[in-house]
This record gives structure tokens, sequence and C-alpha cells, in this order.
């Protein structure tokens, strides 16, 4: 074959030339880009004519070493083969080849043994509800609280994907007749999803006609970061939206058998199933008979009772109730291996935390970060970062709110800097509380 110029491009710039992108929205372009980038970072980025089967064998073997899954690295060659069909040549199955390589490579499949699909449990989607009285992002038209809970519910009684559920547009939704039209990016099948009664009421509390998409933006480029902050709030083993639509799959299953496979709306395996079959009206049924988390049922009036004790604590607060702030002493605080107790109250607070604020409040002046590491049992050299410090004393700061019943505006451990800061010298932290602060029975 006669040599091109398009021979000595890389397969990313032969995505971007050649590829037929007219169909792709552009977060999937993103997608795609990205996975083309991982080509190029392990096969080391050779011109397109001079890829064989033994670079493609290089590029496997480095991406396994690297701690790939199986399928994810299934999901990179799907994307990859795609590009290489379109500048390969003409074949049958390949019509649109444009020969500008003589074969299109192989790539052998990586073996993997498929596990169960994890479950997690109600309990544990009840304390993620709980936890997110606790959230400040995302900052919306409507409260992070409300912002979390209600993508809760949705994603539990709808079984969609984030990327789906995240492009919910206010228009597709009817609650009158509670349905939602959904066009599923993945697949491509559309379809008009009964709402279960719980969703409805967290669709109104936060309300749909003032905006384009449900939820504010379809971007979840932040997600996944805001996501781990409110599971480790929950304090629950991590997992993940996914497995929220395999747990909700689970539970209309085991309502109504045979409803699972229909309310994940996955792409249809027969003729039957593509234009003679609609079990939507039975899915209703099955989503009325499905277990609820508790708190996802009673998290409406509790979320009305919240926004009054916030306001009551607005305030307070505007009105001067709290005297001037100041350190707590000492002698306040009994210390116990798993938390502390102030006021004949006690909370749990294990590990780091604890070994933090138990530092900053016997401490008799502002502490540094560099003494929270040597406390923590870290080593502090010239290239020590503070990044460890200043997330722990994130969660330390929304935990103290909490326990001590004190608003979001409200800094606990506020940090002061020296008149010579840098990055990361000079910066103090002490504990702050209003000095008549009377601690309200119960345990946090």
């Amino acid at each position: 074959m006669k040599r091109r110029p398009e021979q000595r491009w890389t397969l990313t710039k032969c995505y971007h030339e050649l590829y037929d992108k007219s169909e792709q929205s552009p977060e999937f372009r993103r997608a795609i880009v990205a996975q083309l980038h991982g080509w190029e970072r392990y096969s080391g980025g050779p011109p397109v004519g001079a890829v064989t089967n033994e670079t493609v064998m290089k590029w496997r073997t480095a991406m396994i070493e690297a701690g790939y899954a199986p399928l994810t690295i299934k999901s990179y060659w799907t994307t990859i083969r795609a590009v290489f069909r379109r500048i390969g040549p003409v074949f049958n199955g390949n019509p649109l080849g444009l020969g500008i390589i003589d074969a299109v490579p192989y790539c052998k499949p990586v073996k993997f043994r498929r596990k169960l699909p994890k479950r997690i449990s109600l309990d544990q989607l009840n304390r993620v509800y709980l936890a997110a009285r606790h959230t400040t992002k995302p900052r919306r038209i409507f409260t992070a609280p409300d912002y979390w809970r209600a993508l809760l519910a949705i994603l539990y009684t709808t079984g969609l994907r984030i990327g789906d559920a995240l492009r919910i547009r206010c228009e597709h939704i009817d609650l009158e007749e509670r349905t939602l039209f959904i066009h599923v990016g993945k697949t491509g099948v559309e379809a008009e999803l009964p709402l279960h009664v719980v969703a409805c009421d967290h669709i109104h509390r936060i309300g749909h006609t003032d905006r384009e998409f449900l939820f504010g933006s379809p971007d979840k480029g932040w997600f996944y970061h805001q996501w781990r902050e409110l599971i480790g709030l929950a304090d629950v083993e991590y997992f993940t939206p996914h497995d929220i639509r395999r747990v909700a799959c689970s539970e209309v299953d085991a309502a109504w058998r045979g409803m699972g496979k229909v309310l994940l709306l996955h792409s249809p395996l027969n003729v039957t199933e593509a234009s003679y079959l609609n079990s939507l009206p039975e899915l209703r049924q099955a989503l009325d008979k499905m277990e609820i988390p508790i708190a996802f049922k009673h998290g409406i009036n509790v979320s009305d009772k919240q926004l009054q004790q916030v306001r009551r604590q607005h305030i307070a607060m505007n009105t001067a109730v709290f005297a001037p702030p100041g350190s707590p002493s000492p002698a306040e605080f009994q210390w116990h291996s798993d938390g502390f107790m102030f006021a004949g109250r006690f909370c749990a607070l294990r590990c780091g935390p604890r070994v933090m604020l138990q530092t900053l409040v016997e401490a008799e002046k502002p502490v540094g970060w560099q003494t929270l590491l040597q406390a923590l049992g870290q080593q502090v050299t010239a290239d020590s970062e503070c990044k460890l410090i200043n997330k722990r004393l994130w969660h330390l700061r929304c935990r103290l709110r909490h326990f001590f019943g004190l608003p979001d505006s409200w800094d606990p451990i506020p940090a002061a800097t020296s008149a010579t800061w840098d990055k990361h010298h000079g910066t103090t932290y002490r504990v702050v509380l209003p000095a008549d602060l009377a601690v309200k029975g119960g345990a946090a």
C-alpha cells in the first residue's frame, strides 16, 4: 500500500480529523478522548502506520500492570478499535474504512471472573440520606442537603445511571401522572418511567419549573469529589451511585419477579422485547410495592424541621445571644480512646480526629499544621504538605458543628496566619466556641 501522510498521525489526531462525531454528545466525546489518551500513554503514542499486533499486546500488558480492571481494558479497546476500523481497509463489516492502514490490529481479550453484584443495605442508604444535612455543596438555587436527598431518592426509585439522572430535564417530568420521560445515554433507549411517590415529593421540594435541568447542571466533573465527602460524613463503607442502581434492581425484582430488568432499561435482547413487550404499567405496581428506606419516606418532614432550626440558629447569632467567642478550657473536656465528654455529653470521635482535637484544646497557643502532623505520627519534612491536615480539619469542623449545635456560618477551628505567611508555613489553628455555649442533652 502506498504511504499516506495520515499514517504519521497519532490515533487521537485520527479521531479528531477523520472520525464521524456528528451523533456524539460533548460528554461522550470527552470520554473517548480520555480513553485515547490512555492508549497514547501506555503504548508510547506511535504513529498509526507503525502500529502492529505486537504494539497492541505491549499496550495491553502495560494496562494490566498499571492495575486497570479487565472490563476497563475491554472498554478502552472498544473505543481504540473503532478508530482503527475507521482508518482501516474496506472489508465486509467495515464499509466506511478509509484504507490508511493495511489491517486493523488485534487485541487478545483479558480474562476476568464476574463477581456477584454488590448490594448495599437500606440502612446504609438511610445513613447517607441523613448525613446530607451536613453538606454545603453544590450551591444551587436550592440547598445542598435538598440536592443530595432528591438525588438519592431518584436514583433509588428509578435505577438511573448517575449521568442520566443529572441530565433529567424539568420539562420531561409530570408530577400529576407521576411519570418521567428519559433518554438513556448509553443504550439510546427512550421510555416514560413511572415515578414513586417518594421521588415526586423530593422533586416537588426542589421545584422543577424554573430551569432546564432538574439538578441545575448535567456536568459531573465535580460530582465524585463531593460524593466521597458525603459518604465520609455518613461513616459507611464506600459505594458508588451505580451500586444504588444495583440495589434498586434487586429490591424491585424482590417485589415483583422480572421487573428488575425492566427498571434498568437495558437494550432489548430479541424482537419480542424490542417491538412487542411493554411492562411499564406492571413496573409502576412493582415500584409501589418495593421497600423504601425509612429516611426517604420521612425525610421531607424532617427537612422542614431542620430548616426551621437553622433559621432559629441564624436569628440567635444575629441577635448576639452568644457571648463573644473564646477558646474552651481543657478542664471542660474528658478524653477517652473513642471520643470525649463535654458538659455531660459524649461525642464519638476516634483515631486521628480525636488526637487532633485534643492537641488543639490542650495547647496554650494556636497550633501549627506541623505540630498536628507530629501528633498524628506523621513525619514532617521540608517537602511536607498540609493537605492531609486540611482534609481532616474539614471533617472535624463538621463534627463539632453537629455536636455543639452551631450554624454552618460558625467556624469552630479557624485558621490564623502570621505576617510572614507563605504557602504552607505560618498557618495556625485553634478551637473557638461561644463563651456561654449551652450543650443540649443527648449523645452525638
